[in-house]
């Protein structure tokens, strides 16, 4: 398998968890864990693609932290930039300093999501949705 193949099928199980995250979304009266595990899950498999795009490889943790701070510094630039248009668009005055502590936020509390499915008592008070994180990486992905 080459690497343009592995990433497109990364690319592919982080959309079908996308999918299946918006199947399951607590707006259609389901749970809010199983809705944040998978978009979790997505943006993970999502950054890992990029990794293995940027990088040739990419290391085999979980922590989106992790994965979001190993890529290359101009790869990062690019994912901070279409993260600043895609929050500029919900928060017209924002700041790029506010988009970027807030794209690092979801990053840092995502690994709350796996928590939550491990042990249901802990709950998802305060954990952010990562879907905004995936889809500034994703759409780094399939740019021309």
């Amino acid at each position: 398998m080459s690497d343009q193949s592995s990433v497109t099928s990364l690319l592919l199980h982080a959309d079908a968890m996308a999918e299946s995250a918006r199947e399951v979304h607590p707006s259609a009266g389901h749970a809010v864990a199983p809705y944040m595990l998978l978009q979790a899950l997505a943006t993970e498999l999502t950054l890992k693609a990029l990794l293995l795009e940027s990088k040739g490889r990419y290391p085999r943790v979980h922590s989106l932290r992790a994965l979001l701070g190993d890529l290359p510094s101009e790869v990062m630039e690019r994912v901070l930039s279409l993260h600043f248009d895609l929050y500029r668009a919900v928060a017209p005055a924002a700041s790029r300093g506010e988009a970027d502590r807030v794209l690092w936020e979801v990053a840092d509390a995502s690994g709350d999501a796996f928590q939550m499915a491990l042990y249901p008592e802990i709950g998802v008070v305060g954990v952010p949705d990562p879907e905004p994180l995936r889809r500034s990486v994703r759409a780094l992905l399939t740019s021309p």
